[in-house]
C-alpha cells in the first residue's frame, strides 16, 4: 500500500437517497424548485 508523507484530505460527498452509499463531488449546487420563477 502507498504510504503519503501528508495526510490526504477527506472526499467531500453526498448522500444516495435512498441507498447507504455516497456519491462523491467537487461542487454542490443548491438549486430551490421554483429557480425559473426567481432567474
Amino acid at each position: 500500500m502507498t504510504e503519503f508523507v501528508l495526510p490526504l484530505p477527506a472526499t467531500p460527498s453526498v448522500a444516495v437517497a435512498g441507498s447507504h452509499e455516497r456519491f462523491a463531488v467537487r461542487r454542490i449546487f443548491c438549486v430551490g424548485r421554483n429557480y425559473a420563477a426567481h432567474a
